[in-house]
């Protein structure tokens, strides 16, 4: 696929056909990065498994086979409305009982673009129930029917907008609950997902870079 058919920028190249775990995510403005981290450095235990260092929130991860990178970079493009859009941040969540997450107010543009990134789902490969086995992660019956479904307990109906500030097997009570803060959309990004859905590395980027 030629680059001028792309909105964005291609970071780093792709095959035609993609295998492994990978995601379209939104990239927040440079303060609202800051704030995270320091929140993740009040809130997590100091030996916490995972602190979030590439703050983002997820439209849809997943594990994905035999996909084809056009369709997905593409799919990415139809995103970039949310660029400079504002979001509210507000409630920290603890999620399964090892994630601590950086909740949005419910917003429906943000409900309608994870419609749309779950398009990704079709491709899905069927191994993403052991990741979250690996995680420990406490889910609900409807929970563990989407990650069977969709490769993620956290879509459709059960959809938290959220930006995840890290992960620990020794959460105790949080001391506060509520942060807070507007946000904007820095960039649209399709990237690979690492470990306790993490970012790794941003591949192609619709918006500021």
């Amino acid at each position: 696929m030629h680059q001028t058919e792309l909105k964005g920028n291609v970071i780093e190249s792709l095959d035609p056909r993609l295998n492994g775990s990978f995601g379209i995510v939104l990239l927040p403005d440079d303060e609202t990065v800051k704030a995270c981290h320091r929140l993740a450095g009040k809130l997590l235990p100091q030996n916490s498994e995972f602190v979030a260092v590439h703050s983002h929130i997820t439209l849809y991860h997943g594990i994905i086979a035999d996909a084809p990178s056009e369709r997905l970079l593409k799919l990415t493009d139809r995103l970039a409305h949310l660029v400079g859009a504002s979001f509210e941040l507000n409630e920290i969540q603890i999620f399964g009982g090892k994630f601590v997450f950086y909740n949005l107010v419910p917003d429906p543009k943000i409900r309608a673009a994870h419609n749309e990134a779950l398009c990704m789902a079709k491709y899905l490969d069927n191994e993403a129930l052991t990741r979250a086995e690996e995680e420990r992660l406490d889910l609900t019956d409807a929970q563990r029917e989407n990650l069977k479904k969709y490769g993620h307990p956290l879509v459709r109906d059960l959809h938290i907008p959220h930006i995840t500030l890290g992960y620990s097997s020794e959460l105790g009570n949080l001391p506060d609950t509520s942060f807070p803060k507007t946000m904007s959309v820095k960039s649209v990004s399709f990237a690979s997902i690492g470990s306790y859905g993490s970012v790794e590395k941003s591949l192609y980027e619709v918006g500021a870079l």
